[in-house]
């Protein structure tokens, strides 16, 4: 009869620290695994090159954000960016000014989440692509190309600034978690 409470509790117990700890899994779980997973399974045209990476988590209702900058050449570049936009999913449209037309290209998208997200209720990344032409990104403040540190690749500690060689286009791809639309 102890025999039998013995094992009921400790078989209780033992599923109370599993729940316990799902709970606390998905609790204080931030997307960012999913958001990376997502980002690499857009069809990103060879000659981009990565600069920079980073991520921003939830905080204070903030969503979770993943940013992306390359640098790509020009020609051609839209053209790149639309195809990406239009494999991603239902689009919506971004607001530019009628001075940059021809020089600033933005699209948007509701990228679907993985199922990762799914859990807390994400179920589509905001997506925003934009790029620069050269000219622009050469003439821009010194805040705007050095608004973020960069985590990839890896530096030596310092903080570093995003460098956009000349002649080349800054490409900003951007995903911001949602729980709708």
């Amino acid at each position: 009869m102890v025999r039998k409470v013995f094992v009921t509790v400790a078989v209780v117990v033992v599923a109370l620290l599993a729940i316990g700890g799902v709970v606390v899994y998905l609790a204080a779980y931030e997307p960012i695994d999913d958001m990376r997973l997502r980002a690499d399974a857009l069809p990103i045209p060879s000659d981009f090159v990565l600069a920079s990476e980073s991520y921003r988590g939830r905080g204070f209702g903030t969503p979770a954000e993943l940013e992306r900058v390359y640098h790509a050449s020009w020609p051609g570049l839209c053209d790149s960016l639309r195809s990406i936009h239009d494999r991603a999913g239902d689009s919506f449209d971004i607001a530019q000014a009628r001075q940059y037309e021809g020089k600033i290209c933005s699209f948007g998208a509701w990228y679907p989440a993985g199922w990762r997200s799914s859990w807390r209720n994400i179920r589509h990344y905001d997506l925003r692509l934009y790029a620069w032409d050269p000219e622009l990104v050469q003439g821009m403040p010194p805040w705007w190309p050095s608004g973020l540190y960069v985590l990839y690749p890896k530096s030596d500690g310092t903080p570093d600034t995003i460098k956009i060689p000349a002649g080349r286009a800054k490409v900003l791809v951007q995903m911001f978690a949602t729980s709708g639309r």
